[in-house]
């Protein structure tokens, strides 16, 4: 028995490189706009933050999912 670390569960890609996958998470009752929009935000704040080279960006943010889906609800009624 040694010391070690755990085991890789999943990795992430783009252009078949190796990238760092992040999810924010939003609790129960939450609005989803106001959790994407601050999600977003944060994002581009950290993004500044990084080393040259690093970046970090949204890669699916929430708010035009449910833009679409009520256009979609809106357009049936």
């Amino acid at each position: 028995v040694g010391i070690g670390r755990e085991l890789r569960t999943g990795s992430a890609s783009v252009d078949g490189r190796e990238v760092v996958l992040g999810t924010a998470l939003m609790l129960i009752g939450g609005n989803s706009r106001t959790v994407a929009a601050a999600a977003d935000a944060r994002i581009k704040e950290i993004s500044k933050t990084l080393p040259p080279g690093i970046y970090a960006h949204t890669v699916l943010n929430r708010t035009q999912l449910v833009d679409a889906t009520v256009h979609t609800v809106a357009s049936n009624l």
